[in-house]
């Protein structure tokens, strides 16, 4: 049976070494300019502007890591939360 205790391991379990796929994927938009494909594609314009493409670079570049330092441990408030949500009333955060 599911319960919250499976909802927050499976919680855990995705989130652990996402910084890691986020930033390979992050290195390779910025390798083959996808940033700034995408968002001239979107907008049905040749190029975006270049000074928008280097601020989202150095916004995201090496926040990898620092991704997953501030998700790491926060099971039990994901699920505190979630629980709360659902429920409608407040509840303990489980250790």
């Amino acid at each position: 049976m599911a319960t919250i205790k499976n909802a927050k391991k499976k919680w855990e379990d995705k989130v652990e070494g996402k910084g890691a796929y986020w930033q390979k994927r992050v290195n390779e938009a910025i390798e083959n300019d996808k940033f700034c494909t995408g968002v001239a594609e979107f907008l049905g314009v040749k190029s975006c502007s270049t000074e928008v493409a280097k601020s989202w670079e150095e916004g995201v570049k090496n926040k990898a890591t620092a991704f997953n330092e501030g998700v790491k441990g926060k099971s039990g408030k994901w699920a505190k939360n979630y629980a709360e949500k659902m429920a409608g009333v407040a509840v303990r955060e489980e250790e």
